[in-house]
């Protein structure tokens, strides 16, 4: 279908599948299931495999990502030419299964890999699995031609989410410019966050120094000024004492923070920040959605709905199986 025609196709399918997500107010089914087993009926209709617990929880996390693929693929396929940002945020899956790959082969093991698929869409050759150079090869990520060192392993998977997000902000230079401011402030924001939320984690579980923590940071700039678009709030929190709310009372996003109690002690919480972060988010994804029907702004929110989708599953596997108390966890995410 030309665009036109395949945005009102794409934004009604996108809205009747978002209105059956474990999304919004609809999170919470998704923490009142007892076992793995109603977990999976709950998100499928297929029957329950016969397998180890261990092994349902594996195969639950891994079916509901294909099914995000999957639905995702089938609304992009819609386009006879579709927007290339559309097709970027899906290769997202290559770019996290390079870094799997290389972790896994680094720990000696090469039995098959159970990758997520996005064939058509995928830069990756996976049929030359396990050895990485070829699976590379001729593309965007032919640089990663090496299973990286103990010591390399983080500096390589800097480098490929930093491509990632460089690659999908060109493309959104490509929108319409009647869609472009829209989109870049969708992509500044989701990784603006994304690097507060690692420099408050490198800060508080890793006692990390500032200049340590900016080498951790996703820059858009390679100059890496402090304005930087994606990295310039997590910046100005580096020199922010993490056991002095005076310190961050001013700052942007405080209303995201632990509140600070009557008692003098106070410690900055960056899973609550998260989990706040995540809420807020998901909730402007929503709105953002049905504000800008019959535009690229629609694949684009539902892709980051979606994922919080799937992270929030991933979490109430987690939950069921290490036993967490159910109600504690809805408090959690809020």
């Amino acid at each position: 279908m030309d665009r036109s025609g395949a945005s009102c196709y794409v934004y009604a399918k996108a809205s009747g599948m978002l209105s059956k997500s474990f999304t919004g107010s609809r999170t919470v089914n998704l923490f009142s299931a007892k076992s793995l087993q109603e977990l999976w009926n709950l998100l499928f209709t297929d029957e329950v495999p016969a397998v180890p617990q261990t092994l349902l929880a594996q195969e639950i996390e891994k079916k509901a990502s294909q099914k995000f693929i999957d639905e995702y693929s089938n609304l992009v396929k819609a386009y006879s030419k579709p927007d290339q940002i559309l097709l970027d945020l899906l290769q997202w899956f290559d770019y996290e299964n390079i870094k799997n790959a290389a972790g896994k082969l680094a720990a000696q093991n090469s039995s098959k890999e159970d990758f997520q698929k996005i064939k058509p869409f995928n830069i990756l050759k996976y049929e030359k699995w396990p050895d990485i150079a070829k699976m590379t090869e001729g593309t965007e990520l032919s640089w990663f031609d090496k299973i990286p060192s103990l010591e390399e392993e983080n500096i390589f998977a800097n480098k490929v989410d930093t491509q990632f997000i460089k690659k999908i902000w060109t493309s959104v230079q490509k929108l319409p410019s009647s869609e472009r401011q829209v989109a870049e402030n969708i992509i500044a924001k989701r990784y603006s966050f994304m690097n507060i939320t690692w420099a408050m984690r490198l800060k508080v579980f890793y006692n990390m120094d500032s200049e340590k923590i900016k080498e951790h940071l996703i820059y858009l700039d390679d100059a890496k000024p402090s304005t930087d678009k994606f990295a310039s709030e997590a910046l100005m929190i580096l020199d922010f004492k993490i056991d002095s709310f005076d310190d961050w009372a001013k700052w942007k996003y405080v209303k995201l923070l632990n509140g600070k109690d009557d008692s003098k002690f106070w410690k900055l919480d960056p899973s609550y920040f998260e989990t706040k972060v995540q809420k807020e988010f998901s909730a402007s994804m929503r709105r953002e959605f049905h504000k800008n029907p019959f535009t690229a702004m629609v694949m684009i929110t539902w892709f980051f709905i979606k994922r919080d989708e799937l992270d929030n599953i991933r979490k109430a596997v987690e939950s069921i199986r290490l036993n967490i108390d159910q109600e504690q966890m809805i408090r959690n995410i809020g």
